[in-house]
């Protein structure tokens, strides 16, 4: 089985001693993750690159044109394969954003994943790593 390759961002920013997650609230009608929350981005589309995806979902999904992100690194779970990019936002990001999938987007701390909003496994692994490595580069 050909597993699906997905590009996703992880906007995050720092603020009273913690970062925190801007992630999507998906719909209880989802292909994947449904009524969880979960990343920004999706599948790549034949002949794109991972970055090509990655700006082409987020301009889908979040109505900007992204530049100043970064790859962090590829997670693969069961039936695909993530790439995931990170990207400092400002406190303004919420306004600048119209969030066109999923219910809203919100930010999170990882404190707050951990206590229980429902997300997938892989994708709190995700933060954690994200958290541990953010916090090392302080």
């Amino acid at each position: 089985m050909t597993k699906r390759r997905c590009s996703v961002l992880v906007p995050y920013r720092a603020g009273h001693g913690e970062f925190k997650f801007y992630l999507q609230k998906r719909t209880a009608d989802a292909p994947r993750h449904a009524n969880k929350y979960a990343f920004f981005g999706g599948g790549m589309e034949s002949g794109e690159t991972v970055e090509q995806a990655l700006r082409r979902e987020i301009r889908e999904e979040l109505c900007i044109d992204i530049r100043d992100y970064q790859y962090f690194g590829d997670y693969e779970g069961e039936t695909s394969i993530h790439h995931i990019f990170i990207m400092a936002v400002p406190d303004t990001f919420e306004e600048s954003v119209t969030v066109c999938e999923g219910e809203y987007g919100k930010f999170y701390s990882l404190r707050q994943a951990l206590a229980g909003i429902p997300i997938g496994s892989t994708n709190l692994r995700i933060l954690t790593d994200i958290s541990l490595y953010l916090g090392e580069a302080r």
